[in-house]
């Protein structure tokens, strides 16, 4: 539910709402999202509801006003004057010519603007950013052609995970595995997003991206052998001795369950087992789970 006070426009229509002004990066690229999309998302949760300015406009009052003419010289000390109700004024009755009037001044109004949301950090990349705001258009992620379009998927990804954007986040797995059709999985991509996901260990290995690289890694490690694997991505081996605790479990798991198979398939082309509503709801908010009391028993 949006706050009170939030912008809201009269009219009616897909395009009636006002549009969010967004600038994104060190450059501040501008982007303009129609609140309506916005709200679809969690963007107002992470970032707070629009903030309104009112700009006073400058007033238009002349700064000098012309005075009425009267169209009679005023009698002098030695002028025999009539009656005051004798004396008469040209033009109207008030005594005032209307060709000498100025022109009304409109009162001073006051513009009022949303002020801009200017968002930075390492996933707030233009490129990514335009990710999200093309789907809210409807327009869709493609297969990454590079590593540069691999790398901007990333930060996508985790941009639509904070929004809660789960069709997005559907569609980017897709084109991930798309890409490893045709090329190795860098082990770096799966450490690289879960150090970026909010939240405690036990919930970020329950992201589909984390839990589809994690199965991308142990199906390639299981079809190259280890020494091979370890060789094309460096800073393997120090991860499996000194990584995240969780995060290793799941690839021993997942390494375990593809050398039970009879005829294992690449994830890349398997069957979709990443789709979000296939695992527990992204809740960074989870608290951590009480340690368990080791108690030293001698043998």
């Amino acid at each position: 539910m949006a706050s009170q006070g939030t912008p809201r426009s009269k009219a009616s229509g897909k395009y009636a709402n006002p549009t969010i002004p967004i600038l994104i990066g060190e450059n501040e690229d501008a982007f303009n999202v129609h609140y309506s999309f916005l709200e679809k998302t969690a963007f107002f949760e992470q970032h707070g509801y629009p903030v309104l300015s009112r700009n006073p406009a400058p007033s238009t009052t002349p700064s000098s006003t012309l005075q009425p003419v009267m169209s009679s010289p005023a009698p002098s000390d030695g002028t025999v004057a009539p009656d005051e109700a004798d004396i008469k004024m040209e033009g109207t009755g008030d005594g005032i010519m209307m060709d000498e009037l100025p022109e009304p001044s409109p009162a001073p109004t006051t513009e009022t603007t949303i002020k801009p949301y200017k968002l930075k950090g390492l996933i707030f990349d233009p490129a990514a950013f335009e990710v999200i705001v093309n789907y809210l258009y409807n327009q869709y992620p493609q297969t990454p052609l590079h590593r540069n379009d691999f790398k901007t998927h990333r930060k996508a990804y985790i941009l639509a995970l904070r929004y809660r954007m789960e069709g997005l986040q559907d569609q980017l797995v897709e084109c991930f595995r798309a890409f490893h059709v045709n090329y190795t999985v860098h082990f770096d991509d799966l450490t690289w997003i879960a150090n970026r996901i909010p939240g405690i260990e036990a919930v970020v290995c329950k992201v589909p991206l984390v839990q589809y690289l994690v199965d991308q890694c142990a199906y390639e490690i299981y079809r190259e052998g280890y020494d091979e694997f370890a060789r094309q991505n460096h800073g393997f081996e120090l991860w499996i001795t000194d990584g995240t605790r969780l995060l290793r479990k799941e690839l021993f798991v997942a390494m375990s369950r593809i050398s039970k198979a009879n005829n294992p398939h690449d994830p890349a082309v398997a069957v979709n087992q990443w789709r979000v509503r296939d695992w527990p709801q992204y809740d960074p908010s989870t608290p951590m789970p009480a340690a368990a009391n080791v108690i030293d028993v001698d043998d």
